[in-house]
This record gives structure tokens, sequence and C-alpha cells, in this order.
């Protein structure tokens, strides 16, 4: 094939030709240019959260300090509420400056900790209950870790300030990194700067204790193993379907053999053949039974499961189910933390979601103790504002880091029509926690 060009032709093509290689150029200047920008702009970002994170972790490590001489719980208190607030503070700045190659666990870890962990600490002294040696050895070795990260941040700022150390890389990934992110990254240039070793395991009550991720199931730890077969019975029962096949096993604290059919999931553990979840993925129709229905539904369930003495507490209806939660009750003691949630929908009154794992963690046997007050003089703890309490019975309620209390429970009204519900420890007269008690079209929650 021929092709027979002008001179003018020639000269056209040739100008169109320039003119699109000045075009692109120009665009991968411009590109280029913005993305020099950006850097420069994130690593300014950088720079300055590395300043407000020492001034705060400064400011942590000189709190601390006074916190080992604090000799009244007013002190500590006082103390405790500034560490609270420094350390959140800290925790901010710290997360500022997180990227993809960017792991500081042990920093987190100790900001999460250290405010919550005074806090618990100035709660007991206003209590009346004197500081451990061991307490005092955790509130040190705080410290110690609070001076060496604080040191290390003088040093990472001086070291950016000198150009020894280089943020551009953690701060924007390149294309090839941005590809690979699925991969497990590399340290980076902040991760190795300031790693610091030495800041051990601190156990206390609290939900950042470290503790809180080694929890063993109570109702699995001393059972037998089950085969997958049995538990692929157990799912089929709790399901209501024999159409389902074995998917990949979770492997957690609480080992599960899980199965799957259509729209349906379901796990059941690997230890005692306990159900611990259930969901039915559908589209729901227009409801035609009543919460009280579904009440009745879901505590049938749970007796054809194998599972008794629970009480129905607060429910909520949404998007067509309704969810009841369901309390276990011993010795007329209602005991909040062995929960087991309950989703019927309103259409046919199928059970579309159950959760168990709260129930499998905590559930076990009980010694109460024998009790101290009596409800009367638990109830003198309650606040003036209140218009009138009454009492609902005991309950096991529990704390933040997975411990429990037995507590007086009282329902009350405030002067501004507020439901009220009330737990006094039924040992010490403290109070231990306020609920405020929303009923509404849909359902009875507690905030």
């Amino acid at each position: 094939m021929n092709f027979n060009f002008s001179r003018r032709g020639m000269i056209r093509l040739y100008s169109y030709s320039l003119a699109l290689i000045l075009v692109l150029s120009g665009g991968c200047a411009y590109y280029y240019n913005e993305a020099g920008r950006y850097r420069i702009a994130v690593e300014n970002s950088y720079r300055r959260s590395i300043g407000e994170l020492s001034e705060l972790m400064t400011s942590t490590t000189n709190i601390l300090t006074k916190g080992l001489y604090a000799g009244t719980p007013g002190q500590l208190s006082a103390i405790s509420a500034e560490l609270w607030r420094n350390s959140g503070a800290a925790k901010a700045a710290l997360a500022t400056i997180e990227t993809n190659d960017l792991r500081l666990e042990s920093a987190y870890r100790f900001l999460s900790q250290v405010g919550e962990y005074t806090m618990g600490l100035s709660k007991k002294s206003a209590a009346g209950q004197a500081i451990t040696p061991e307490e005092m050895k955790s509130l040190e070795d705080m410290l110690s870790y609070s001076e060496a990260l604080t040191q290390r941040i003088y040093e990472v700022e001086e070291e950016l300030r000198s150009g020894q150390l280089n943020l551009t890389h953690a701060a924007v990934p390149t294309p090839q990194e941005a590809q690979e992110a699925d991969a497990p990254p590399d340290a980076g240039p902040l991760d190795e700067a300031l790693a610091i070793e030495g800041y051990g395991k601190l156990i206390y009550d609290g939900p950042f204790s470290d503790h809180m991720l080694e929890i063993t199931p109570k109702m699995t730890e001393n059972a037998a193993e089950v085969s997958a077969d049995r538990a692929m019975l157990t799912a089929q029962k709790a399901s209501g379907t024999a159409d389902l096949t074995r998917t990949e096993d979770e492997n957690s604290n609480m080992p599960s053999y899980c199965f799957e059919g259509e729209g349906i999931y379901t796990g059941v553990t690997k230890k005692g053949g306990y159900l611990t979840y259930l969901i039915v993925d559908r589209e729901f129709g227009q409801a035609r039974l009543e919460p009280k229905q579904a009440l009745d539904l879901a505590a049938s369930y749970l007796v054809t499961l194998g599972i008794d003495a629970m009480e129905p507490t607060y429910y909520e209806t949404a998007n067509g189910v309704c969810t009841i939660n369901f309390a276990y009750t011993q010795e007329d003691v209602i005991c909040y933390p062995d929960l087991i949630k309950v989703g019927v929908a309103l259409d046919n009154g199928q059970i579309v979601n159950v959760d168990a794992r709260s129930y499998l963690v905590n559930h076990h046997p009980r010694e109460l103790p024998d009790l101290l007050l009596t409800p009367e003089e638990a109830q003198k703890s309650l606040g003036s504002a209140l218009a009138e309490a009454t009492l609902r019975g005991l309950a096991v309620i529990p704390t933040e880091g997975a411990n429990e209390k037995l507590c007086y429970e009282y329902h009350a009204t405030g002067r501004d029509g507020h439901n009220l519900l009330l737990y006094v420890n039924a040992e010490t007269g403290e109070e231990e926690q306020i609920l405020i008690l929303i009923e509404t079209e849909t359902g009875v929650l507690t905030v």
C-alpha cells in the first residue's frame, strides 16, 4: 500500500506530532510537580505531628512521674484525669502519621492503656483501697517506657531537622508499592525510628488490658473436641436446613467449624460443638408478627438448642427483624455477661440471626458472694435527683475488663422523666453503672 504525502502534509504531520509531544511532556511535568508538592505537603504534615507528639509525650512522662508520688485520692484523681486527656491527644497525633508500612503497636498500646490504668487506680484510691506494690511496679514500668519513647521522639525530631531521616518514602508509596500493598510490608522509617523495646504486658480491669486478647471461652475451655460431622448436625438444626456445606474453619480464641448454604452462614465450636452464630441473608417481606410473638419464638428456639434459664431483657426492631437480647439467670440473679442475641423475621417467624459468642465466653456456674448490704442500704448510694427508684433484683454485670460484679438493679425515674437503670454494688455500696432506658415503637434499648 502506498502513501503519498505532499510537502504541506509532511509539515502538518510534523507540527501535530511535535504539539502532541509537547502536550504529553507538559502533562507529565505537571503531574510530576503535583506529586512532588504532595510529597512535601505530607512530609511537612508529618513533621508537625511529630512535633506535637513530642510535646504530648514530654507532658505524659512528667505527669506519670508526679503520679508515683501522689499521696491522696484527690491528687491521684487529678493526675489520672490529666493523663487520660494527654494520652488521648498523643494517640491522635500518632494516628496522623500512620502509613501502610507504619506499625507502632507498642506505642499505641501504651497510649491506650496509660490513662485508663491510672484512672482505675484513682477510683480504687477514692474507694479507700490501698495501691498494691504490683500496681506501683506497673506504674513504674509505664514511666520507664514513656521516658524511652519520649527520648526517641526527641532524637527523631533532630534527625528530621538534619535530614538524617527522610519520611518521603513512608508518606507516599510508589505505584509498585501500592500494587503490592496486600503483601506484608517492611517496616518504614518511623516504625524503625520509634521502635522501643521493654514494654511488657499490663493486666488490669479495662478494655485495653492485654488479657482481653487472650480470653479463652469458659464454655469451651474444658470441653471435648467434636467432629466436623457432628458440628454439621448442630448447624443443620440451628439453621433449619440440611443443605449446608463446610467452608474454611475459624481459627481464633473460639475455633469453629463454619458452614454455608443458600444465603445461610453458621459456625459451631470445635470444642463442645456449640452454635456460635447464625446469619440468614434474605429479603424480608411485610411484617405480620408483633414483637411479643417474636420473643416467644426466640425463647422456644433457644430451648430446642438445649439453652435454658434465659431471660429476655431488651429488644429492637429494624429492617423487618426483631432482635431480642437474652441473659442467663441463676437463682433469680440475672447474669448480663451471659448474653445471646436472637433475630426473628417478622414476616414469617424464621430465626435469621443468632450471636451466642458472649454467652460462650462468659457462661459458667457462679459462686455468688454473701451479701453485705441490704437493698435499702444500697439504695442510699443513688443520686438525689431521682424522683423514685424501684428494686428489680440482683444482677451480675460485666466490667470493661471482662470481670464481674454483683449488684442491686434499680429502675428509676429522673426529674425530667428519664427512665434509668442503676446498679449498686451489693457488697460495697458503690454505684457501678447508670444506663438510660429508651422505649420506642421499635424496641426497648439501653445507652
